[in-house]
């Protein structure tokens, strides 16, 4: 009788659990949809040229922007990752594209910071899941900028028998060694840092905890009070093969002016946002937010590069538009699908197609790095 209730007690837990995951997933993407919106328009506003005041206030529209989007992601991913949903699909990759990408989006950061950036880059294979270690490294070099008032940060590797070691160093406020071992649990800020970090929950070095468990990679910090700080994550050695692909975030700025964009989204305004956006940037830009749209602007168009979004109205996916713009056109060019689904179907059924992921929320600087990596092969 005991064990009878033990296991319908687990039961009913695990659908609580899951109950809630798919609750903060749907909620967030929700939540994400208008403010990637806003985002594309704040991102075109500063784009244009502006008195001083209204660019200081749609910089600061837009970094506003940033911190509710850092904590509505944040509290998904926290949530995903309690409830054991999120899975690695490790494959070797050169590391170089992925520090490159970063480099290229953490430059510009510590550069409105006032700080210096520092990228030494690397060539090594690494044999682990390229999208989970990128949101380890994005989370300690927002702490890096964040924390750091002068001087500079620096992202690098090391190499070591048992496997890579990648460097995110700071010369910013520091830890004390007594704190060392807390700050990687839940709703943990290092002591004089609270008044620093109003904007977040506490939760960036949890998740990086919560992460390095998926992967079965070995996180490290070591610190000064004072002095700065080094945030370390250990990865194996991978060896590339023939089937191996370059890590779907790669970092090269490339010139877009000219090219023919498409862009798919039943959200009228990320549409708007994005056409307007991507017009800045010089692109010739078409959009189609269902199969019927699509087949309309394909009679006269031909995209250098399309943009699908994977969840579109009634069930539709970005897969399916995809496929009928195959048939349409009898090829695809370069294909980005943004999504805020983590799965790890999703990833791979994306990687066997041929495309490239991209996870909302969206930021302008990594969609057109992206972009130009992509139209330059």
């Amino acid at each position: 009788m005991i064990e009878q209730e033990l296991v319908a007690a687990t039961i009913e837990a695990e659908r609580a659990s899951e109950s809630k995951v798919k609750f903060m997933a749907a909620a967030g993407h929700d939540l994400l949809q208008p403010m990637n919106a806003a985002r594309l328009f704040a991102a075109s506003i500063l784009d244009e040229q502006l008195e001083e005041q209204v660019q200081r206030l749609a910089g600061a529209l837009s970094r506003s922007l940033d911190d509710v989007e850092s904590i509505i992601t944040t509290l998904v991913d926290i949530s995903k990752l309690e409830a054991g949903v999120v899975e690695a699909s490790p494959e070797p990759f050169n590391v170089g594209d992925l520090l490159s990408t970063l480099a290229d989006e953490f430059s510009v950061q510590a550069s409105e910071a006032g700080l210096g950036f520092h990228y030494h880059p690397c060539s090594m294979v690494v044999n682990t899941d390229s999208q989970l270690l990128a949101r380890i490294l994005r989370n300690f070099l927002t702490n890096a900028v964040r924390y750091t008032d002068e001087g500079r940060v620096v992202l690098g590797c090391r190499r070591r028998k048992e496997g890579l070691i990648i460097d995110v160093a700071d010369t910013g406020i520091g830890i004390e060694e007594s704190q060392l071992g807390l700050i990687f649990g839940e709703f943990q800020r290092v002591p004089g840092s609270e008044a620093r970090d109003e904007r977040g929950l506490g939760l960036g070095l949890a998740i990086v905890d919560k992460l390095s468990g998926v992967l079965g990679c070995r996180v490290s910090v070591r610190s000064l009070p004072s002095r700065g700080s080094v945030f370390s994550v250990q990865v194996p050695y991978g060896e590339l093969n023939a089937r191996s692909e370059a890590v779907v975030e790669p970092g090269l700025l490339g010139e877009l002016e000219g090219r023919r964009v498409l862009v798919v989204d039943n959200d009228e305004s990320i549409l708007e946002g994005m056409e307007h956006l991507l017009s800045r940037w010089g692109c010739d830009v078409a959009v189609a937010n269902d199969g019927d749209a699509l087949r309309e602007v394909l009679a006269t168009f031909t995209p250098d590069i399309a943009i699908f979004d994977y969840q579109l109205d009634r069930g539709v996916t970005g897969f399916e538009l995809a496929d009928l713009m195959t048939d349409l056109k009898g090829a695809l060019p370069p294909v980005i699908m943004i999504t805020a689904n983590y799965s790890k179907d999703l990833r791979e059924d994306t990687a066997a197609r041929g495309f490239t992921l991209l996870h909302k929320p969206v930021k302008p600087l990594n969609l057109r790095t992206l972009m130009g990596r992509l139209l330059s092969k």
